[in-house]
């Protein structure tokens, strides 16, 4: 089984951004692949429930893999470190393929069953990460005037709150001082 040229015959593959095939050495036993969605309802004065639309979920997958016997410890080694350096991964399956997949959880079986390999069950979602981009707001577009620019004005102290800037919570907690 530690031959790693059957890995072209596995049904399910796992690659990653430059699709080289990673976990050669560990046999792909079953996926589950979770593609769906929610329905958005809405409650109505008649009782009633109506939709408007729906929202996708992201693409989910349970891939269960039994590892080589030969090299159970370093294929594992090999799935924690692209668990663990959230490394976005392809899973390839018979009749699709999923991009942008990260490992979320790695849980293994050690039993008595099977005493020379480690069964893993990859749990895998699509993620799709984006880098926030941030630019400057021209001061006749913000609301308060104040807050259009902190560059040139300094550290400042906060200054106590008067009598009628307390908080609302307080004030039902112990009263106003009516």
């Amino acid at each position: 089984m530690s031959d790693p040229g059957t890995a072209a015959q596995d049904v399910v593959g796992v690659f990653d951004e430059g699709f080289n095939q990673l976990f050669v050495l560990a046999r792909p036993l079953r996926v589950l692949i979770r593609d769906g969605s929610k329905l958005m309802k809405h409650p109505i004065e008649t009782g009633g429930t109506i939709a408007d639309h729906r929202v996708f979920e992201p693409i989910g997958a349970e891939l269960h893999l039994i590892l080589d016997p030969d090299e159970y410890q370093n294929t594992f080694q090999e799935i924690k470190t692209a668990h663990k350096d959230n490394k976005k991964l392809t899973v390839q399956t018979r009749v699709d393929t999923y991009a942008n997949m990260v490992i979320l959880e790695v849980p293994h079986d050690e039993t008595g069953d099977i005493l020379d390999t480690v069964a893993v069950g990859l749990k895998l979602e699509e993620a799709i990460f984006v880098d926030p981009q941030y630019a400057q707001l021209p001061p006749e577009k913000v609301a308060k005037k104040s807050n259009s620019s902190t560059a040139k004005t300094g550290q400042k102290q906060a200054a106590p709150a008067t009598g009628k800037q307390n908080s609302a919570a307080f004030d039902l907690v112990f009263g106003n001082g009516k």
